[in-house]
This record gives structure tokens, C-alpha cells and sequence, in this order.
């Protein structure tokens, strides 16, 4: 997601919670915080996002990630972009010519 914050602007990239069950792959390690961060994106990771792959958040912390967001937060939602499947950012499905799935109803069906 892009926000323009003045003269420049600035990427949210959000990594939401696994919840499919006994899925242990990683949206993201703290090495590719590391890296989004140097290139001036922000990185918001659920609450226990990876903790089924051994990485807790206050790795992500130290990595420089906001780690222990909540699926509510709205922050969190503007950077995802597919969820479960869905594309859940307007803008995105628009590009690639997908239908679009706001956040909020993909998640209802869970």
C-alpha cells in the first residue's frame, strides 16, 4: 500500500497470521524486514505471524518490524494484498485485471 506522506511515499508492506492449519511456511524472515526496511518500506507482522516456523516476534522486532499487530488494525489490512486467494487491494486487482475482495469481507469468510 502507498501513502503519500509529504513529498514521498511511503510502502506498508503487512504480513498477516497463517491460519490455514499445520501451514509452518513464512510470509517473511527478519533478513527481508532487514532489507525492505533499508529501500524505505514500512513492515507491519500480525501477532505470532510466524511462530508455527520458530520466528517470534520479537525477532521481527529487532529486525526493525512493528511485530504484535492485530488483524484489526488498519494499518495492518492496507498492506495486504492477497489474502487466502483474494486480492484485497483495489488498486492491485485493478492492474492485473483480478476481482477485487475487500479485506474485511475475505476475512468474514473465514
Amino acid at each position: 500500500m502507498r501513502r503519500e506522506t509529504g513529498d514521498e511515499v511511503a510502502i506498508i508492506v503487512g504480513v498477516p497470521k497463517e491460519i490455514k492449519r499445520e501451514e509452518y511456511r513464512v510470509g517473511i524472515v527478519p533478513g527481508g524486514v532487514r532489507l525492505l526496511l533499508s529501500s524505505g518500506r514500512r513492515v507491519l507482522i500480525e501477532r505470532g505471524a510466524d511462530e508455527g516456523a520458530g520466528i517470534m516476534d520479537e525477532e521481527y522486532a529487532a529486525a526493525g518490524a512493528t511485530a504484535g499487530a492485530s488483524a484489526a488494525d488498519p494499518a495492518l489490512a492496507k498492506g495486504v494484498n492477497i489474502y487466502r486467494g483474494h486480492v484485497t487491494n483495489e488498486a492491485v486487482a485493478r492492474d492485473l485485471n483480478y476481482p477485487y475482495q475487500p479485506l474485511s469481507k475475505v476475512l468474514k469468510m473465514s
